[in-house]
């Protein structure tokens, strides 16, 4: 049975069962998605990567109510495991995850989301939140 997911063209025609193959298509649909995230980027890149919204970026996202952040945090936490993972990866699963995830919002926002949740206590982070690349992130561990 054709693959009818929203893991786009890397699983069309696809036979989606389970465990390696299914994992293998999330992959190749993270690294496709990749691309239209750094179009949502345009604008928003300097030598060092900046950590702040461009002005038209901001406006969208001072749009988001309560329940709009809630689910973008959910869908972050949902990405961050027990062991240590790149903020970037977490963020890029987490903007995949999303179904109805607002165009013009930048992974910058993702990653500055992460942050208040390190603030928070809800997750313990590792180097510099302001450079994705760099930070990793985890779930609390228990004690």
């Amino acid at each position: 049975m054709p693959a009818t997911s929203r893991l786009g063209p890397a699983a069309e025609g696809a036979e989606v069962e389970s465990g390696p193959t299914l994992r293998r298509l999330r992959i190749n649909a993270y690294f496709k998605g990749v691309a239209e995230m750094k179009k949502d980027l345009e604008g928003n890149r300097s030598s060092a990567r900046s950590f702040a919204l461009t002005p038209s970026q901001q406006g969208i996202v001072d749009k988001l109510d309560e329940p709009a952040l809630r689910e973008i945090d959910a869908a972050i936490l949902k990405n961050v495991s027990q062991d240590w993972r790149k903020v970037a990866m977490v963020v890029g699963l987490a903007m995949l995850e999303l179904k109805n995830r607002v165009r013009g919002i930048p992974d910058v926002f993702y990653s500055q989301r992460v942050t208040v949740l390190a603030e928070q206590g809800s997750i313990e982070a590792s180097g510099d939140l302001m450079q994705m690349q760099q930070c990793e992130v985890r779930l609390r561990s228990r004690q």
